[in-house]
């Protein structure tokens, strides 16, 4: 290969670098940025972090990792060219971007609303600030928005992990203007008797303890792992108690037949089977219990005592 040809190359290599250096530093303004993204844009303009560049926030700092984005941001427009661009559109922001303005909060408690929050031992359990923050900087304009709530506060202060007592957060009762909707505001408002079901049964007991479910219900609540081996037993104590939860139609999506059994089940429950099949059945029962009868040779009409004796086996009494 001659000079020329040489010299050529080298033209060429240097022209694209420039070219696409170019390209890459005019695709990480804001301003290009809201060619595409106007509604998070114009968010960003109303929220106090309207001076600060997209990239600094989506883009993480590494050396590395500046090309990364570069390339990611040169894909974004070919997505959005070939309108191959999935919706909701989904950013993330590290940890590490937050901290680098903020690093404060982990050094000083917050004290925002009438609440107090130290972040460090949530930033040294790496919960991403977005778990909570994620309006920020585009107030109104996030597909799926997050905030501090007791709901995810009482994951950790559940009282065995870190303490759950009200003062250590609340240092005087939340405005109810400023209380975010969810589902702990929700099953302790007005509505409570009949809503507290929705909300996750496990933040229960940071408050209360663990029999406080059986002033009402006949079982402990959240049901212990393995419930679906054990419930038949407090089902056929106190059914009514179930109903106070769940819909008699509930039981119907497992078992595909009525329950509890009925007292005269075992005298039509062989048309039951012969329409249906025993595939119900087997969900709760051994084919032993069925031998107990029909490898047996037993017919209706045998002594009560008998008739008991079964019943208890089958699990019907």
């Amino acid at each position: 290969m001659d000079e020329r040809h040489i010299r050529g190359l080298l033209i060429a290599f240097v022209g694209a670098i420039v070219a696409v250096n170019i390209i890459a530093t005019g695709t990480s303004s804001s301003l290009f940025c809201a060619t595409c993204h106007s509604h998070q844009a114009a968010a960003l303009e109303e929220s106090t972090h309207n001076a600060i560049r997209c990239n600094t926030c989506h883009q993480r700092n590494d050396f590395l990792d500046i090309f990364a984005w570069r390339a990611k941001v040169l894909g974004m427009v070919v997505r959005q060219a070939t309108f191959s661009y999935r919706r909701p559109v989904i950013a993330n922001v590290s940890r590490n971007s937050c901290i680098r303005c903020h690093e404060n909060v982990l050094i000083e408690v917050t004290r925002r609303n009438a609440i107090r929050v130290s972040h460090k031992e949530i930033n040294d359990a790496s919960h991403k600030c977005t778990n909570c923050h994620n309006t920020v900087a585009h107030p109104g304009a996030v597909t799926n928005p997050k905030f501090p709530t007791m709901d995810k506060c009482a994951t950790c202060h559940n009282s065995q992990r870190v303490d759950a007592s009200c003062e250590v957060c609340h240092m005087q009762e939340v405005d109810e203007r400023r209380r975010v909707k969810t589902s702990w505001s929700m099953t302790h408002g007005p509505q409570w008797k009949r809503l507290h079901g929705m909300g996750d049964l496990n933040n229960c007991r940071v408050c209360h303890g663990a029999n406080y479910c059986l002033k009402c219900h006949n079982t402990v609540l959240p049901h212990p792992d393995f419930w679906i081996r054990l419930h038949s037993r407090d089902a056929k104590a106190k059914i009514e108690g179930c109903y106070q939860c769940h819909h008699k139609n509930y039981c119907m999506n497992c078992h595909g037949i009525e329950m509890p059994h009925s007292s005269n089940f075992i005298k039509r429950h062989a048309s039951d089977v012969k329409k249906k099949g025993d595939k119900s059945c087997k969900r709760c029962h051994l084919e032993a219990g069925c031998d107990r009868c029909h490898a047996r040779h037993v017919h209706p009409g045998f002594d009560q005592e008998r008739m008991r004796e079964l019943r208890r086996g089958a699990g019907l009494d």
